[in-house]
Order: structure tokens, then sequence, then C-alpha cells
């Protein structure tokens, strides 16, 4: 099937209502966990670039959460919750036990007992010019994109390209870079972006061996 397609708001909001509507029949809707979500956005020249790839800015990373659960639990959620959330959520409503993760259950969120994650609101993409790899971590309203340059498994602080902090609350465009700008500080970002790095290295090496 060649080509684009693009299906309208209205298009999904009606096989949603027919995907529910169907659930409801079957009558298993009210022991079901659906949750509508995506892997990535796409770009529509937004910092003229086209489609997605290439970087960790809002308009790719950010994507829809959405969770219908059997009890009626209800919220919106204003903290960064992430797409790593939905396998620990899926396998608690199954009455499993999650193995160990950075992922928590999203239920957690609406009843404000979600904690602090070790890294925060993490994204990655590799360039395979180069190669490449971005980094974002976010903290409240700040967000760091760090590019480096290097395989994804043996980089370092010193592998360090460039790095970008915006103000996603005042600057929700991601235009300003207050590294650039305001000569803002990276040290705590690049705290964290180094033990993310090394962690990623330990449970690489454990695969290995």
């Amino acid at each position: 099937m060649g080509g684009n397609r693009f299906v309208s708001a209205s298009g999904f909001v009606l096989n949603f209502g027919k995907l529910f509507g169907e659930l409801e029949n079957l009558g298993i809707l009210q022991d079901s966990v659906v949750i509508v979500t995506a892997d990535h956005g796409e770009r529509l020249y937004e910092h003229g670039l086209w489609q997605h790839g290439l970087s960790l800015y809002e308009e790719f990373v950010r994507v829809p959460l959405i969770v219908s659960w059997p009890d009626g639990a209800a919220g919106r959620v204003r903290e960064t919750a992430s797409t790593m959330d939905i396998f620990p959520t899926l396998i608690e409503a199954a009455g499993l036990e999650p193995p160990s993760s950075e992922g928590v259950n999203l239920k957690n969120y609406v009843k404000s007992t979600a904690g602090k994650r070790q890294f925060e609101g993490i994204s990655e993409v590799t360039v395979a010019t180069g190669p490449r790899v971005l980094i974002s971590l976010r903290k409240q309203n700040l967000k760091y994109i760090a590019t480096l340059r290097g395989p994804f498994d043996q980089l370092s602080l010193d592998d360090l390209l460039a790095e970008e902090i915006y103000d996603i609350a005042s600057d929700p465009q991601e235009l300003e870079n207050l590294v650039e700008e305001r000569d803002y500080s990276t040290e705590d970002f690049r705290e964290v972006l180094n033990s993310y790095l090394q962690s990623g290295q330990q449970r690489r090496s454990m695969w290995v061996d």
C-alpha cells in the first residue's frame, strides 16, 4: 500500500467508540485495561524538520497516553509519565508481580503514589550518520538534550558534542536554548546523564557475559 494516509481526529474517535462498544457487547470491557498511546510523534517542519527521528524535541517525544481502567479510576496526570510504565501496568493488572525496572504502574500516578524516578522523562534516539546519539532528560519544567558521538554502549561524557536546555513551561516550542542564550549550567544534568550511561553499560555487560 503506497502513499501517505491521514485519518482525521473524528475518525479516530469513531473507531475508538467502535472498539469500546464491541468490548462492551462481548461483556469484557469491565475486565479490560485499554491503553491508547503512540511510539513517537511526527514533526511538521517544527525546528525545520519533517516526520520523525533525528531529534528529541517535544513534537517527537510527547505522545498521548490514555488509560481506561475496569474500576473506573479517573484523573489527569500532570507529572512526567512514560511509555515504559505500560509494561508494569499491564503485568500488575493481570495479578502478577512485575520485574524490577524504572517503569511504574500508571495507576500510581492517579493515586499520587508514583514516587520519584532515578531518571526522569528520559528519551533517546540514534542517528546513523556519525554515529550520533541524542539523549534527553526532564527535571520539572526543564528539558535537557545531549548530543554525543559514538556507539551507544561505549559513550561517556567525553563524547559530548552539544547540549541544550529548554524551559518547557515558558518556551513550549523549544526555541531558546538556555545553554547558549543565558549560559545556563548543565552540571546537574550531566551528573544524571553520566549515571544513565554507566547504568546502560553495566546492564549490557551483564547481557554479554
